[in-house]
């Protein structure tokens, strides 16, 4: 299998097309250019399953076909760099915050799974909704502070309101 990863391109026509893998937040189905990818579906699901545990939040697995032209090697061994425009790719396994995995299409995704996001933009941390504005397809912007820490203290705040009456 280690031979396969290494010398994949020997094994395809030139302009074929491979089928790519990559863990996401389950916010996002999105693979940008320069991205890192994997063929391997079971590392990118155990990527997906550290990183729910680790953020606190659903991951998904995706797929996607891509030309191989717009598959670059990167450093790590199983890993790639995906060249190419961004596109949506189909979710098919989500990790939960437990470890747990189940195919994509069984799992909802609510508002409530999604944590808010704190974004660095230029010198400030910025705290953005889990709830994007329908008019712009944009997170609102709930604040943003010199340090992370205050991004964070604005977060616990955002909470606490938001669960007040429950």
């Amino acid at each position: 299998m280690k031979h396969l990863f290494e010398n994949w391109r020997k094994f395809l026509k030139e302009g074929q097309k491979v089928m790519i893998y990559r863990a996401l937040p389950a916010s996002t189905t999105e693979i940008r250019n320069n991205d890192y990818v994997t063929l391997s579906r079971k590392f990118a699901q155990e990527h997906a399953v550290t990183s729910a545990i680790y953020n606190g939040e659903p991951f998904y697995v995706v797929r996607a076909f891509v030309d191989d032209s717009k598959i670059k090697e990167a450093d790590n061994p199983g890993e790639y760099r995906y060249t190419g425009e961004s596109f949506e790719a189909k979710p098919t396994l989500i990790a939960d915050e437990d470890g747990n995995v189940a195919r994509a299409s069984s799992y909802k995704i609510t508002e409530e799974t999604l944590p808010e996001v704190i974004e660095k933009s230029g010198e400030e941390y910025c705290l953005k909704s889990k709830k994007k504005n329908p008019k712009t397809g944009k997170r609102r912007n709930l604040g943003c502070y010199p340090t992370k820490a205050g991004a964070e203290k604005r977060e616990k705040q955002v909470q606490y309101f938001k669960h007040k009456g429950s």
